[in-house]
Order: structure tokens, then C-alpha cells, then sequence
């Protein structure tokens, strides 16, 4: 595909963009667990997640596919928290991501896979997310759930756009469970559907009368008061002429004072054909992208990568489908600080 298919971030930074509504992980930690508030945060955080491909100007291009251990790493002390995602399988691909912060934890490895059906695409992300909650009194509690299907519509020919599909089901370690409705596309409707409701159950599986309603493109309200729980960001002036990024999206690419001179050298800032694509020079973009995809085929050749199965640098296996980071002096934050980066491949 050419570079102009593609907009300057890579997957891994898509799934970085997860944490941009991460105070509503800070706002369950808060909640109490049996009322089911708790969970009901969790579900608004769930949903929040789908809103950064909210503009159909995010649709035209996908992100930049990572190299075999690439990295991407996301430290927010104003947000508390710090992220960190590492591509472990090439075929079939897989990503590690994490995040943790005071009260909470994050896991999710995607493995993502598409089905095109005609005028529709189905993006499959396979691999469930876990949340642990930490609560004021010490009670951890945890939270699974697999995100839904999403589809891309109109491939073919007319206005392209994203849109989530079917149910999500939240299940938490105290019994509770939340049902995430996205509401079916009409078979007459050429429209998007954006409208999507949550039902939360206690855990003798009764409905505990507490839900949300709204829209995963613009906000969600708690019902019946009506209290507003979480409202999107708003996106870049000129959509359009910006990938239809939020802020928050567009911030990714940046080196700032708490990453200069600290990242790993596989961290996708420094890929040199995204970062080029992002300064306009299009052609130089061009010619690196396909001199890094030719090193990578060169290198699987010579056995110098694995062509299948799971190589990670930062990331060990605890169960099928979860990976964690590495602990200790061989983790990723600790050679962070020695600055040291002797187990990562030249990637670029």
C-alpha cells in the first residue's frame, strides 16, 4: 500500500489512544463495588474507547502496520499513569499493551484481523481486555470484557465510516455485569448508528436499575437522573486536512521533556517513514517505508526474526491471550532508566 494510504501514527499508537479517558478508571476506583457504580464507569470507559474513529475523516487511512517488536511507550503524570504496547507476533499479529496507574491496571493483546464482506469490511479485534480496580478499602476488583466488532463501511464507494456492532458483555470478579446494546443499522438506513444504552446487573444477576444512554461518538448520561458521565473530546480544527484526530490523538508523536533521551530505540516516534509522513515529505516517506518493509523480508530470510510464533523483548506470557510486562531489572522501565537497550532489535 502506499504511504499516502496510511496517517502518521502506527497500530500501536491507535491502541495508546485508549487511555484518553482514563479518569474514568480513576472515577470506578471511587465508586462503590455493590451499587454497581463501579462497573458502570467501567462500561462508560469501554465505550469511550470506540470514539477516537468518531470522524469519518479517520476512516480514508489506517495506521502505519508496527515492524515486529516495535514499541510504543506513553508516560501522563498529569493523568497518573503510564502505558506501553510492543508488537509480539508478526503471523499472526499480535500486540501487547499495558497500563497501569495508582489504582488500577490495564492489559489488552489484540490480534487483529479483518473479513470483507462485499461493500463492508469487519474489523476484528480478538483478546480480552482486563481491568483491576483497586477501591479505597483495599478490595481489588476485576472487570473482562472483549471489545466489540466493528465494521467499515462503504469500502467500495461512497462515504467510508466506522461503526461498532452487537453487544459487550462486562463481567466483574464480584458477580456484577454490565450489557453494552450498540443499536442495529436499519437494512433501509444508509446512515450510521451511533446510539448505544448499558444495563448493569448485581450479583445475584438482577438489574440493579442503574444504566447509561447516549451516543459513542459524542457523550453518555447516567439514567434515570440523567448525570452526565463522560463527553467526547473535540477533534483538531480542519478534520479533514488533520486525519480527523482528537487533540489527544495528535499529541502521540511527540518527544517531550519526559521522553527526550529516555525512549527505546523501537519506539514508533522514531520510525522515520511515519515521522516523514507526518511533515508533509511524502516522497522521502515513500521510499523509507518500502526500504523497512524489504529489511524486515530480508531479515525473516535469514532467520534473523521470526516469521511465526511470539518474540517479545518486554512482555512474558501468564495465560493464553494475556501477556504482562517483564518485572524487575530486565522490565522495560527499569533499563528505561539505566538507559540501557541491549535486548532491542535495529529496527530502522
Amino acid at each position: 500500500m502506499p504511504v499516502t494510504a496510511n496517517e502518521p501514527l502506527s497500530l500501536l499508537q491507535r491502541y495508546a489512544e485508549t487511555m484518553e479517558y482514563c479518569t474514568l478508571l480513576d472515577s470506578a476506583a471511587n465508586a462503590p463495588v455493590e451499587t454497581g457504580d463501579q462497573i458502570l464507569y467501567i462500561a462508560a470507559f469501554a465505550i469511550s474507547c470506540l470514539s477516537n474513529t468518531r470522524s469519518k475523516d479517520r476512516a480514508l487511512r489506517k495506521p502505519f502496520n508496527p515492524l515486529l517488536n516495535e514499541t510504543f511507550e506513553l508516560v501522563r503524570e498529569d493523568l497518573n499513569f503510564r502505558f506501553l504496547a510492543e508488537k509480539i507476533s508478526h503471523r499472526p499479529p499480535i500486540m501487547a499493551t499495558y497500563a497501569e496507574s495508582e489504582n488500577w491496571t490495564y492489559s489488552y493483546c489484540p490480534q487483529p484481523a479483518q473479513k470483507f464482506w462485499g461493500k463492508s469490511a469487519e474489523i476484528i479485534s480478538d483478546g480480552p481486555i482486563t481491568i483491576s480496580v483497586e477501591s479505597p478499602d483495599g478490595e481489588t476488583t476485576t472487570y473482562s470484557y472483549v471489545m466489540p466488532t466493528t465494521y467499515l463501511r462503504n469500502v467500495i464507494a461512497g462515504e467510508k465510516y466506522v461503526e461498532p456492532a452487537g453487544q459487550v458483555t462486562i463481567i466483574a470478579s464480584s458477580g456484577h455485569k454490565a450489557v453494552v446494546e450498540f443499536k442495529s443499522k436499519s437494512i433501509f438506513s444508509g446512515q450510521r448508528t451511533e446510539e448505544v444504552s448499558v444495563k448493569i446487573f448485581g450479583s445475584q444477576n438482577k438489574e440493579l436499575g442503574i444504566g447509561l444512554q447516549g451516543k459513542w461518538t459524542a457523550e453518555l448520561v447516567r439514567t434515570p437522573d440523567n448525570k452526565r458521565i463522560w463527553v467526547a473530546s473535540s477533534l483538531l480544527p480542519e478534520p479533514r486536512l488533520r486525519y480527523g484526530m482528537p487533540s489527544f490523538c495528535a499529541s502521540l508523536n511527540q518527544v517531550t521533556d519526559i521522553e527526550n533521551g529516555k525512549l527505546a530505540p523501537t519506539d514508533s516516534r522514531l520510525r522515520p517513514d511515519q515521522r516523514c509522513l507526518e511533515e508533509g515529505r511524502i516522497e522521502e516517506a515513500e521510499e523509507l517505508k518500502k526500504k523497512l518493509e524489504e529489511l524486515q523480508r530480508e531479515k525473516r530470510k535469514q532467520g534473523k526474526i521470526v516469521a511465526e510464533g511470539v518474540s517479545s523483548a518486554w512482555f512474558t506470557k501468564i495465560e493464553d491471550g494475556v501477556w504482562v510486562p517483564i518485572q524487575g531489572e530486565n522490565g522495560y522501565w527499569e533499563s528505561r532508566k539505566r538507559g540501557q537497550w541491549n535486548v532491542c532489535p535495529t529496527l530502522w
